[in-house]
């Protein structure tokens, strides 16, 4: 007999990556919703880089455990010592597993294999969660040697994420679709689509190269010859690992002389009251899952101006919440920001609508539903 049957599910959810983004806040908002549904979760994130992780599981009453555990990233420093504690941390894993003794392992990340191989030899049902659009090529090759295994389960972020990592999915193998989910609660709606005499259109992002704020900076260069009583705020904290690219992108502001007319003004720590100032929100991701600060900017009420990235073609273009540009396409960004500064009436009908989309379909109780669905699903199947 299944634990479906009995009172709490219990998952254990592993992030090999301590640094607060999409992911971090996904899995604590659902972690919190779903123990009003007899599911409990408990947080297992590394020592590194995970205070602000940390704090927030503390601030909504989730479970957590930090260990060792080392990201996989290119920062030399920290890639030896992935390298090196490869085995020693999979060891770690398997034990804390077997004590925990859960009902399912929730992996987060393609790249996330630690937790994989952990979960694997502890002989635990596997939900991976799968949330960029596109993965470097060998690590897609070692997910593609993974994926194999017939124990494992899988929640997509978007229906280009399935198609790129399990195409070809083999019959019986549980897979839902979930997006990153917004607290409604926390966005209020915005009230007047009127523009004062500048202009504010900004982001929410980190800086790496698939944000692609390159791009970012041509939209903005480009809107600027057009309209130039505009300011562009980028919030987002600047890692250690992102100083180079954010190098590059401050030597194209540089070049293309909008020094005066971007901001970057740091990590944020209150979205709402960050996206209640802009007039409009831009996007300008080259590869994205499903992109949290898209959704939390519609459930401020913003019309918005975005990338074909995950699902924004349909929530925003085809639900009427925006406009979208192909990747990279700065001119038809920078043409797309201005037809919203020039109708007060476009940028209110996007606005509303972004609300009423938000509400409907990108809430955290209809992602924590669907969580709870997959969770039972795995389950039940023996």
């Amino acid at each position: 007999m299944t634990r479906i049957n009995q009172k709490v599910i219990k998952i254990i959810n592993i992030s090999e990556e301590g640094r607060f983004g999409g992911p971090a806040r996904r899995i604590i908002n659902v972690a919190k919703e779903l123990k009003n549904m007899n599911i409990h979760t408990k947080i297992i994130m590394p020592y590194l880089d995970s205070n602000f992780f940390e704090l927030q599981a503390k601030k909504n009453n989730v479970e957590y455990k930090k260990i060792i555990l080392t990201r996989l990233t290119r920062e030399k420093k920290y890639f030896f010592f992935y390298i090196v504690n490869f085995i020693y941390e999979i060891i770690l894993l398997y034990g804390l597993l077997k004590k925990e003794k859960p009902d399912i392992v929730h992996i987060n990340g393609t790249y996330q294999f630690k937790s994989f191989i952990a979960a694997f030899l502890s002989q635990n049902k596997i939900v991976w969660h799968l949330n960029i659009q596109k993965e470097h090529t060998l690590i897609k090759l070692i997910f593609d040697f993974f994926k194999k295994i017939k124990s494992i389960s899988y929640i997509v972020a978007s229906e280009k994420v399935k198609n790129y990592f399990i195409p070809n999915i083999k019959k019986g193998t549980i897979i839902t679709e979930i997006h990153a989910p917004v607290v409604i609660k926390k966005f209020k709606q915005k009230q007047n689509y009127k523009l004062q005499k500048k202009v504010i259109i900004g982001t929410t992002t980190n800086l790496s190269p698939q944000k692609d704020l390159i791009t970012f900076v041509r939209a903005a260069y480009e809107t600027n010859k057009m309209y130039n009583n505009v300011e562009f705020h980028v919030g987002g904290a600047i890692r250690n690992s992102q100083k180079n690219y954010y190098q590059k992108v401050i030597k194209e502001i540089e070049h293309l002389n909008m020094t005066n007319k971007i901001k970057f003004v740091g990590f944020i720590s209150d979205v709402p009251h960050f996206l209640s100032k802009l007039d409009i929100f831009l996007n300008s991701s080259a590869l994205e899952g499903s992109p949290t600060a898209v959704w939390e900017a519609l459930a401020s009420g913003l019309p918005v101006v975005t990338t074909d990235v995950g699902s924004t073609d349909y929530y925003v273009g085809k639900m009427n919440a925006g406009l979208v540009s192909n990747v990279g396409d700065h001119i038809n960004l920078a043409q797309n920001i201005y037809k919203l500064i020039k109708s007060h009436k476009l940028r209110k009908k996007y606005g509303t609508q972004a609300k009423f989309i938000s509400n409907k379909f990108l809430n955290i109780e209809r992602c924590a539903n669907l969580h709870k669905y997959h969770y039972e699903k795995v389950l039940v199947k023996q």
